[in-house]
């Protein structure tokens, strides 16, 4: 999109260039919440399965100190 300010003087847009510029901006804003979202996600699940691995190694461990003790 070209540049508002040109040569130092204030371009002048129509309401109907303002609201494509506006409606374009609010689509990059959702498409970077979505992606930002993604990415999060993408990191918990790796986390959440060393979490869950280590519970269950920590109760095996556990339940064969008791029984061999």
């Amino acid at each position: 999109m070209a540049p508002i300010h040109l040569a130092g003087e204030m371009a002048v847009w129509s309401e109907d260039k303002w609201a494509d510029f506006e409606g374009e901006l609010q689509r990059q804003l959702r498409a970077e919440r979505r992606r930002l979202e993604q990415l999060a996600a993408r990191r918990e699940r790796p986390q959440s399965i060393l979490l869950g691995s280590a519970a269950w190694a920590l109760f095996t461990a556990a339940i064969l100190l008791v029984l061999f003790y």
